[in-house]
């Protein structure tokens, strides 16, 4: 198997995982809202929890892009190498 394969799997895995993780967000999100969850310490939770849910999905935007550039290098870097090969 290539080295762009074996990314292209570990990219689609990786993916897989951050989809979870951003349904597993939504999931939190509207489970604390103020009808489920009353008063200050419901307050105190929402507020830290909006600013903690878009670090993380700014987190696995990033990831997500960085996912894409390193396989269009793999791709890049074996296109090269088979030119080099012909």
């Amino acid at each position: 198997m290539s080295k762009v394969s074996d990314c292209e799997k570990d990219i689609r895995d990786l993916k897989r995982y951050a989809d979870e993780l951003e349904r597993a967000l939504d999931a939190v999100q509207r489970y604390s809202g103020d009808t489920v969850w009353r008063g200050p310490a419901g307050d105190r939770f929402r507020a830290d929890w909006g600013k903690r849910s878009k670090e993380i999905r700014a987190s696995l935007q990033y990831a997500k892009e960085e996912m894409e550039r390193v396989k269009k290098k793999l791709e890049k870097e074996e296109a090269e190498k088979k030119k080099e090969d012909d």
